[in-house]
């Protein structure tokens, strides 16, 4: 009976090490591909020229600026960059929105 045990506890441990291997090629070939796919992006991204992307930043509050009481934003694309609807200033939220549109576009 023992050997029979032993046999059967043999058969078990490598049928466990069957299954480990085959799920850690699985895992393997899922993790390979994943970095392929991201080397391609890193590929893509290093062709990207950022001084090609037309971006204007404006946040110089000089003389002549908006006054206080309207409203002074820093700008994109002159657009105003402002976190909520400002009726005074006359900033909507398309306005708005398209601004932060513009900062997502940028990062």
């Amino acid at each position: 009976k023992s050997i029979t045990e032993e046999e059967d506890r043999a058969m078990e441990a490598l049928n466990a090490l069957e299954i480990d291997t085959h799920t850690f090629g699985e895992e393997s070939h899922l993790v390979t591909k994943q970095c392929s796919d991201v080397m391609g992006e890193i590929d893509a991204l290093s062709k990207v020229k950022l001084t090609s992307i037309p971006f204007h930043i404006d946040v110089d509050w000089g003389e002549g600026m908006r006054t206080q009481v309207a409203g002074r934003y820093p700008t994109i694309n002159n657009l105003r960059l402002a976190y909520r609807v400002n009726q005074k200033a006359g900033v909507g939220r398309k306005e708005i929105c398209a601004a932060w549109n513009q900062a997502a576009q940028l990062i």
